[in-house]
């Protein structure tokens, strides 16, 4: 009770002042990944009982119309370590704040600190956090939300690697139409008869398939 006590009298700035001065002694404990790290950044729900500050009713997929909050979490994928975390109200858009969050997220590590890759959900697949990515010399693997040029996009690859079973490979470009230049999207599809419970898009062009798409760097 008298710790508690004690930093339950924390105002912000001593609470931000602490959480930097333990995440720098932690990251003097990791032992960095030859290659670099890898930075996962995920956009997440939790359901909400009560009345807690941000519990607001947007997006959730398992609880609809429940109150919720829709963090945003950046992990070291290596190490297993929740590296930062924004909290926001339940009816955030997906994508809203994700660059400022980035920009905060690589202000906690030190400027020698390497990064291999960068993966993320789809609520990070925007035109100006790629951008960001990019400038920053940052190699990514992001999710990419359908829409129906990229449905056309992918109905037309033609040449497929198998690398499982049921499961394929194939690539092309792309350029979104606020995008100065395409990009390159990685497709894996998988064959329903095979993974009867695959998740993912099905196109109506290519059927008995359901399809996942990544926009990356790299060869």
């Amino acid at each position: 009770m008298t710790l508690t006590r004690y930093f339950g009298g924390f105002v912000r700035s001593q609470v931000e002042h602490l959480s930097e001065v333990l995440g720098q002694f932690v990251f003097r404990q990791l032992k960095r990944p030859v290659l670099g790290a890898t930075l996962d950044l995920d956009s997440t729900v939790f359901e909400r009982y009560g009345r807690q500050e941000g519990s607001l009713k947007g997006y959730n997929p398992r609880k609809h119309g429940r109150p919720s909050h829709h963090p945003l979490l950046a992990i070291l994928a290596e190490a297993k370590l929740v590296l930062h975390a924004w909290l926001r109200s339940g009816n955030c858009g997906t994508s809203r704040g994700v660059t400022a969050f980035l920009a905060e997220t690589l202000a906690r590590v030190p400027e020698n600190y390497r990064f291999y890759a960068v993966r993320a959900d789809s609520g990070f697949f925007v035109s100006e956090f790629l951008t960001e990515l990019e400038q920053r010399a940052l190699p990514y693997a992001i999710a990419v939300r359908m829409n129906p040029q990229l449905r056309r996009t992918v109905a037309g690859i033609r040449q497929w690697q198998p690398f499982a079973a049921g499961l394929e490979a194939g690539e092309t470009t792309y350029c979104a139409h606020s995008w100065k230049a395409p990009r390159r999207l990685v497709v894996v599809r998988e064959l329903l008869h095979e993974r009867p419970e695959a998740r993912g898009r099905k196109l109506l062009e290519v059927p008995g398939y359901t399809f996942h798409i990544l926009v990356t760097t790299g060869a």
